[in-house]
This record gives structure tokens, C-alpha cells and sequence, in this order.
């Protein structure tokens, strides 16, 4: 009788564990909210346009040449946290909305620090794809709910 007891509060346990694990990762894993017309999440593996290469983490906007001037260019957003510092840091990027008004694209996410075990390194970049519908007269970047600005610009 002990034994069904032992076997029964062993089961609960087990798929609590499983439940509080299932929780914790999908709240880590980053939310987008992306209007589809604007923006679109792409791999680093599509980005065929130029070889980029992050010396650093960080907020990057890369351009597209596309030889014609009347027409808006297409451009990538990148948020890089794939290096790890001396301390075992890195940023972990969530929560991007890329939204357009009325002669602005604005695009938000936030950004936490995040410790990493010895060894164990971070692949964290996410990359979208824009295509503007319209030529804006600004791109604002806000980190955190704050106005903040790109690392890099390239064209």
C-alpha cells in the first residue's frame, strides 16, 4: 500500500517538474509581434546579400542596393548577442514589434543581460527582413521601452 503511494507522489512530482520546465522555456523564448506586410523573421543562412560579420553584440540596420530610386529600399534588422564577455554575458533579445507610422518605422524590443556556464555559448541572432511599402523619413529603434539607436548602419 506505501509502495502505491510512493509510486503516485513520484508521478505528481514528475509532472509538475515537467510543467514549471515547459513554462520556463517557452517564456524565454523571444516573442514577435511583426505587421507580416512590413517585416518578416528570416535565418542567417538567407542573408545572401553581403557577409556580415559581428566583431560585437548589438542593434544593426544593413541595407540592400537595389538601383532604384524611386523604389524603397529593403533592409535587414539585426540584433546580435552571440558573443559572450569575460564574465560569461551575453544579450538576450525578445519581444520585437516592428510597426510603421505615419512617416516612421519603429521598431521595439527589449533586451536583458543573460549569464552563460563556462563553455557554453550563446547562438543569439535574430535577423528580419524589411520591405518597406513607402519611402520613411525615419527608422527608430527603442530598447526597453527607450529611444536608443543602431550600432551600425550599412548599406
Amino acid at each position: 500500500m506505501k509502495r502505491k503511494y510512493h509510486y503516485l507522489i513520484l508521478g505528481v512530482l514528475s509532472l509538475i517538474i515537467l510543467v514549471v520546465l515547459f513554462n520556463i522555456i517557452r517564456n524565454n523564448s523571444p516573442k514577435k509581434s511583426i505587421n507580416n506586410q512590413l517585416a518578416e523573421e528570416i535565418n542567417l543562412s538567407s542573408l545572401n546579400t553581403k557577409d556580415i560579420i559581428f566583431k560585437e553584440n548589438g542593434v544593426y540596420l544593413q541595407y540592400l542596393d537595389n538601383h532604384n530610386l524611386d523604389k524603397p529600399k529593403e533592409m535587414y534588422f539585426i540584433l546580435n548577442g552571440s558573443i559572450v564577455n569575460l564574465e560569461g554575458e551575453a544579450p538576450f533579445y525578445s519581444n520585437v514589434d516592428i510597426k510603421t507610422s505615419e512617416n516612421e518605422i519603429q521598431i521595439y524590443f527589449d533586451e536583458e543581460i543573460k549569464k552563460y556556464p563556462q563553455g557554453k555559448y550563446p547562438d543569439h541572432k535574430l535577423i528580419f527582413k524589411i520591405t518597406p511599402d513607402k519611402k520613411y523619413e525615419y527608422i527608430k529603434v527603442f530598447k526597453n521601452g527607450q529611444e536608443s539607436h543602431f550600432d551600425s548602419v550599412g548599406a
